[in-house]
């Protein structure tokens, strides 16, 4: 199976680790659900919702660990399928690693990826 990915803006990512689990945003609260995306639709989910000031990076996700707790979604102001979680977190236990996003030219490239424990 193919990962899934959380954006998430750099300056979040210390708490996220030290706590060992991603809280729902609050768009996340308000859709009653994490909202998470596929490989091919990272960049322009970036380009849509951070800003270049908020140094977005990606939690690349084990969609094994997630079970029947990730749906796949027709989401129709992107007329695209994504991956929801309906979890009260995203254990940092399903991170298999992080990827830097780099902002080249008005719009988001995939940077570095490291490994996660």
């Amino acid at each position: 199976m193919h990962p899934v990915f959380r954006i998430i803006p750099a300056a979040e990512w210390p708490a996220i680790a030290a706590a060992g689990a991603m809280p729902p945003s609050p768009l996340d609260h308000q859709d009653g659900f994490i909202h998470l995306s596929d490989a091919d639709t990272v960049l322009e989910t970036a380009d849509l919702y951070y800003p270049p000031e908020t140094h977005p990076m990606v939690l690349e996700i084990d969609v094994a660990t997630l079970g029947s707790a990730l749906q796949r979604e027709h989401v129709p102001s992107r007329d695209a399928d994504f991956p929801h979680l309906y979890a009260p977190e995203l254990s940092l236990g399903a991170v298999i690693a992080t990827h830097r996003l780099l902002h080249v030219d008005g719009s988001y490239r995939w940077g570095s990826r490291t490994p996660q424990p």
